[in-house]
């Protein structure tokens, strides 16, 4: 707060999630210093080369699509390995271990269920519920693009004899007209 420019704007976009993020005897509070690392993502805007990518995405929606929902996927089921761990491990719960922790992530973001061994923690069930509802809307976004992918070129076939279909009757209207 000392360093900021503008305090009053520093805490109304990042300070509060430093504030809470020090409080030294609430451990759960100490996961908002995953904001810091957010802040990285602020000078990605800035970049060039995302003009470039975003062109090229935009031409292929169904792929980005996909794209980004297994983007999602890994670092859901990564973040929330790590953060379970972080959680379960002091508590003395059965998610004592990376690999563990990872199974608990993956098996819980793909089914929607949550995997022996159970989180103790308050906390630890909150970060299995949402994995369960990221899980489930995973799911959908992928089955939804998939049957993009599948549908497209149907209608794109169908737009293309619609769009023939309105030369030919535009060139015999323009023929019945004529004579």
């Amino acid at each position: 707060m000392v360093r900021a420019e503008d305090r009053k704007r520093y805490m109304m976009t990042w300070g509060w999630i430093d504030l809470l993020s020090s409080v030294p005897t609430v451990p759960e509070l100490r996961a908002f210093r995953v904001g810091r690392v957010l802040r990285i993502l602020r000078f990605v805007r800035g970049i060039r080369a995302a003009r470039v990518v975003g062109s090229f995405w935009k031409g292929r929606r169904a792929q980005t699509t996909a794209l980004v929902a297994v983007s999602v996927a890994i670092l859901t089921v990564v973040g929330s390995s790590i953060a379970i761990l972080y959680l379960e491990r002091p508590a003395g719960g059965g998610i004592g271990s990376g690999p563990t922790a990872l199974w608990w992530s993956f098996f819980t973001v793909t089914t929607g269920q949550q995997a022996d061994p159970l989180p103790i923690t308050p906390a630890g069930r909150a970060i299995g519920l949402g994995l369960m509802t990221i899980g489930a809307a995973l799911v959908g976004t992928l089955t939804a693009t998939l049957v993009s992918w599948v549908v497209r070129p149907r209608e794109d076939a169908k737009s293309r004899e619609l769009t023939a279909i309105r030369e030919e009757l535009a060139a015999i209207r323009a023929l019945l007209e004529a004579r």
